[in-house]
């Protein structure tokens, strides 16, 4: 039961956030499921709540890698200014005349440009990699939504049915406030679109991601 509730209310917040939801189904039409019905329903309840544990969990994921960004940035930031503090202490060592002062602090300074370079280069992998984890975000976003229309297409299936069972010997008129449908399953075909195309973004981020791997 818990989980049913869980199902249900994230079906609710999805649905609250479509504008071009088709019209909700009355319950009165839903009272009669077959088992197989019942079933298929249950296996999108499934599939909704896993999705959302999914989605949660890249989410933490996204959380922690902004913050290694934060980290690694603030890391740059300190080998710039240890590099412009390096450049007047060699200022200085030559004004002295110090050669082992400017032998010690040119190899300092080396090591200070190099860190710069490998800081920016992790850096650069951790963006591609938070990318590409929005992305991910992306994918389970419209996965939700496409579950949830499917549901919708189900309910409205079944709707359908149990209204034409009810309507049995009604005039036309009446059966023109017969369930359409085609309208659940045009939105569950548009869902499926969006799922098509934030799947191909995710591939697109994929590849940046190696790249900036094989670079790091």
């Amino acid at each position: 039961m818990k989980k049913y509730s869980l199902a249900i209310a994230i079906l609710f917040l999805f649905t609250g956030c479509f504008s071009t939801l088709p019209p909700k189904i009355n319950e009165v039409y839903l009272s009669e499921k077959s088992d197989a019905d019942n079933g298929k329903l249950e296996g999108i309840e499934k599939s909704i709540i896993k999705i959302t544990d999914d989605k949660a969990k890249i989410e933490k994921e996204v959380k922690i890698i902004a913050l290694d960004i934060t980290i690694a940035k603030k890391e740059r930031n300190r080998h710039e200014a240890n590099e412009e503090l390096l450049n007047e202490k060699q200022k200085l060592n030559i004004l002295k005349k110090d050669t082992a002062g400017i032998q010690e602090t040119k190899q300092k300074i080396a090591a200070s440009k190099k860190a710069q370079v490998d800081t920016g280069k992790r850096i650069k992998y951790l963006k591609a990699k938070e990318d590409n984890l929005e992305k991910q975000v992306d994918v389970k976003e419209s996965e939700l939504a496409v579950k949830v229309a499917e549901q919708l297409l189900v309910k409205a299936k079944i709707a359908r049915a149990n209204q034409e069972k009810m309507m049995k010997g009604a005039d036309e008129k009446q059966k023109k406030n017969l369930i359409d449908v085609s309208q659940y399953q045009k939105y569950y075909d548009s869902q499926k679109g969006s799922l098509d195309r934030a799947e191909k973004s995710l591939r697109d981020s994929d590849k940046e991601l190696k790249k900036a791997e094989s670079n790091k």
